[in-house]
C-alpha cells in the first residue's frame, strides 16, 4: 500500500505534483499581468501529465512560460480588457433594477464565452506555436464546435469555485487541478485535430 508502485504513493505524489504546479502558478502570477503566460505554462504541464509523460514540473513550466509570454500576455490582457466591460455592464444592470432582462441574460452569456475564449485560447497556446489572430480564431471555433466539452469546462470551473468556498485548502491545488482535468477533457480533441 506505501510502497512506491502502490495506489496511495501514487495518488500522494499526484496531490504533490499539482501543489507545485499550483504554486508556480500563483507566484508567476503575482503580477497580474502575467497570469495569461503562467496559465499557458500550467497547461503545458498538464497537457503532458494527460499524455502520461512526466515532465520536470520546474523547467517545463519555465520553458513555456518564456516561449509564450508575448502572445499569452496579449491574450490575457485583451480578455481582462472585455471582462472588465462586461463585468461593469453587468453590475451596472443589476443596479438599475433590471437583472432579469434580455440584455443581463446576454452578459451572462458573453461572459461563458469570454471564460471559454481564455481557455481554450491558452490552452491551444500551450500545446501550439500559435499567432494571437489565429489563436482566438481557433477557440472560437473550437468552443462551439465542441459544445459538450465547453460546457463541462464552465460547469467544472463552478464547481471548483464552489468547492474552494467549501474547503478553503483546496485552493492550495484549485488552478492546477482545474487545468489538469480540462486538458484531460481537451486530449481528444486535439488529438482529432492533429490526425
Amino acid at each position: 500500500m506505501f510502497a512506491q508502485d502502490g495506489a496511495l504513493y501514487r495518488f500522494g505524489s499526484w496531490v504533490v505534483n499539482l501543489f507545485l504546479l499550483n504554486t508556480l502558478w500563483v507566484v508567476s502570477s503575482l503580477p497580474l499581468v502575467t497570469i495569461g503566460a503562467s496559465t499557458t505554462a500550467t497547461f503545458r504541464v498538464a497537457q503532458q501529465w494527460v499524455r502520461g509523460k512526466d515532465p520536470s514540473i520546474w523547467e517545463e513550466f519555465w520553458k513555456s512560460f518564456r516561449q509564450n509570454f508575448v502572445q499569452a500576455t496579449l491574450i490575457w490582457l485583451f480578455i481582462s480588457a472585455i471582462g472588465a466591460i462586461l463585468l461593469v455592464n453587468r453590475r451596472a444592470l443589476f443596479y438599475t433594477g433590471s437583472p432579469g432582462t434580455l440584455l443581463y441574460t446576454l452578459q451572462i452569456i458573453a461572459l461563458c464565452e469570454l471564460v471559454l475564449s481564455v481557455v481554450y485560447s491558452l490552452s491551444l497556446l500551450a500545446r501550439y506555436h500559435m499567432k494571437v489572430g489565429d489563436c482566438f480564431r481557433s477557440a472560437f471555433l473550437m468552443t462551439h464546435r465542441h459544445l459538450s466539452t465547453s460546457v463541462s469546462i464552465l460547469v467544472l470551473l463552478l464547481v471548483m469555485l464552489w468547492l474552494s468556498t467549501r474547503w478553503p485548502s483546496l485552493v492550495l491545488i484549485a488552478v492546477s487541478l482545474f487545468v489538469w482535468i480540462v486538458s484531460f477533457l481537451q486530449v481528444n480533441l486535439f488529438d482529432r485535430y492533429e490526425n
